[in-house]
Formats: structure tokens, C-alpha cells, sequence
């Protein structure tokens, strides 16, 4: 006669079950944008601290001996990584407006935001001296072919080349009606440009164009020069957008489902991009410290340059997400707007 199994107590069931809810719901509240840069910065941290606990900068054989060391550093990780993750969704937002110069007024940062914004201008300068020159080059490549189009007159080709070759003339607006202008402009110059040269001009304006119009709207950073013009874009077609803070949550019964859907997930790229900036210029500073008198200066100064790179690509693919997390907030406003 077999004897029926005990059953645990059930003060032991409820503690259980208790602390697997706590853990749930700590995990729920933890977006997937924190979980990406934690276990960077963890699993990096723990390399790096391995490499110098031996002496050694044989990456393969860190990672092997943290492979090897048993559950009690898989459970130390584990719990590195979660309380890593609460703390890098805590500051997401705020990686945000650092990245896109939203700084507190200080002597300190005023100098930081003129230095930044004056870098900022001198890249608008480049792209539009870059822009003037190849369009000059592209129209002079096709004037002489315009020329021989008997459609053409040629007062259209003198008004394009004005304006095209020397943007900065004044006379064209004196000289010419504003409808001989507009029929000028409307002439497509550039179907028998060199492609070499359209693409150039192409990529340089698109360039230009993460720029505002004017000096007096420019940011001290790249990132905050794109979510900026975007949000002028929305502002556009609807005004209540230029309060960009909480806007999606003021009005979450407006938007349908697909571009709610759009919205979080570039948002939640955003925000994984912009701290894992943080995490790499965090771990560009920490292993320096910790290879340097262990492992040796060279070693060190390789894994602060990766970092570093690592911290620009970061930073880079946030500005590139800002385009795409942008183009739906202007979807959202038109949409509202038509609604």
C-alpha cells in the first residue's frame, strides 16, 4: 500500500506564491527598452571585471570563466540585470531630453549648450555650402542643354541659373514676375543631371534638412534639432501637438490601433538607443578603471575606444529612429486633425 505524498504547507504555498507575484509584477512594470542596455551593461561589467581579476586580457577565456562559475554568479547576474533594468527604464526619459539638449540653466551648461550649438550651426553652414556648390554643378552640367530645347525660353534659363548659381542675388525677384518664376522653377533641370551629382545633392539635403530654417530654432544637439522639426511638422496640422509631453495619452481614444502600435514601438526604440548612449559612455569610463593597474594601459585604452564608438552608434541609430518615431507623431496630428 503505497503512502499518499505530503503536501507542502500552505503558508509555504502562499509564500511562494507571493513572491512569484511580487517577481511578475515587477517584470510587467519593466518595458523591453530597459532590458537591452541592463544586460549590456551587466554582462560588459562582468567581463570586464573577470579580465582583470586574472590578470589577463584574453576576452574568450573571461567569458569561459564566468560560463564555468556556477549558479551563484548566474543568480548574482540575475539580480544585477533586474535592478540594472529598473534603473535604466527610470532614466530613459530623461536620456532623452539630455540627448536633445534639454539642460538645466547653470554657468556650466550654458557653456556646454553654446559650444553644442555652435557646433550645430557650423554643420548647417557645411551643408548648405555643400548644397550650393553641387546644385551649381548640376545646373551648369545641363544649361547648355536647356538651352538647345526650343520649349525652353530662354528667360526660364536665365531666372533657374539667378537663383540656382547665385542664391544669394536679390535681383531675380526685381527683375522678374512672380509667375515667370514659378514657371521657371517648375522646370525639371535636374532629370539630365549627372546622377552622380543628384544623389550627392540628394543625400546633402536630406542632411539639411534634420536642421530648422532659422539660427534662432536650433538645438544644441542633432537629435533635438530632428524631434524639434517633426514636431513642427505635427504642430502644423494640429497645434495642441507642439506640447509634445503627453500628447499621445491626452488623446489615446483618438488614435487607432495600428498607429498606437507605431508609435510604442519607435518610442520604445528611442528610448533603448538613447540610454544604451549612457550604458556605453558608462562602461568607456569604468573599464579604463578597472584594466588599467590590472591588465595593463593598452588593453584599457582599446575597450574605452570601443565603448566610445559603441556609445556614437547608439547615439546615431537614435537619431535615425527620431525620424521614424517623428513621421508618426505628424501621422498622429493629421490624423487627429481629420478625425
Amino acid at each position: 500500500m503505497s503512502t499518499p505524498e505530503k503536501s507542502p504547507p500552505a503558508s509555504m504555498s502562499e509564500d511562494r506564491k507571493g513572491i512569484s507575484e511580487f517577481l511578475t509584477d515587477i517584470l510587467r512594470q519593466l518595458n523591453a527598452s530597459a532590458w537591452l542596455p541592463a544586460v549590456m551593461l551587466v554582462c560588459n561589467i562582468a567581463v570586464v571585471y573577470e579580465m582583470s581579476s586574472r590578470h589577463s586580457a584574453d576576452l574568450g577565456a573571461a567569458v569561459s570563466a564566468l560560463i564555468d562559475s556556477g549558479w551563484a554568479l548566474v543568480g548574482g547576474l540575475l539580480i544585477s540585470l533586474l535592478v540594472a533594468a529598473m534603473i535604466t527604464q527610470a532614466f530613459a526619459f530623461e536620456a532623452i531630453r539630455v540627448l536633445q539638449g534639454d539642460w538645466p540653466d547653470s554657468p556650466v551648461t550654458a557653456v556646454i549648450r553654446d559650444v553644442f550649438s555652435w557646433r550645430q550651426e557650423r554643420a548647417v553652414r557645411r551643408a548648405e555650402s555643400r548644397e550650393a556648390k553641387l546644385t551649381a554643378k548640376a545646373f551648369r552640367s545641363v544649361k547648355y542643354a536647356l538651352l538647345e530645347q526650343p520649349a525652353i525660353p530662354r528667360e526660364h534659363i536665365a531666372i533657374l541659373e539667378e537663383s540656382l548659381v547665385n542664391p544669394a542675388c536679390t535681383d531675380v525677384r526685381r527683375q522678374h514676375t512672380q509667375d515667370r518664376i514659378d514657371e521657371a522653377q517648375a522646370i525639371d533641370w535636374k532629370r539630365d543631371a549627372p546622377l552622380k551629382l543628384i544623389r550627392r545633392l540628394d543625400a546633402v539635403q536630406a542632411s539639411r534638412a534634420d536642421y530648422p530654417a532659422t539660427p534662432r530654432e536650433l538645438r544644441p544637439t542633432r537629435l533635438g534639432n530632428v524631434l524639434r522639426g517633426y514636431r513642427k511638422k505635427a504642430a502644423a496640422s494640429d497645434p495642441l501637438a507642439a506640447v509634445s509631453q503627453g500628447y499621445v495619452l491626452r488623446y489615446l481614444n483618438a488614435w487607432p490601433a495600428p498607429l498606437l502600435e507605431a508609435h510604442n514601438e519607435q518610442r520604445t526604440k528611442l528610448d533603448m538607443y538613447c540610454t544604451s548612449v549612457f550604458v556605453f559612455a558608462a562602461l568607456a569610463v569604468a573599464s579604463p578603471a578597472l584594466l588599467a593597474t590590472t591588465v595593463g594601459p593598452r588593453p584599457a585604452l582599446v575597450a574605452a575606444g570601443v565603448y566610445a564608438v559603441l556609445a556614437r552608434v547608439a547615439y546615431l541609430a537614435a537619431v535615425a529612429t527620431s525620424r521614424a518615431y517623428g513621421a508618426v507623431l505628424v501621422a498622429m496630428a493629421e490624423g487627429r486633425r481629420s478625425g
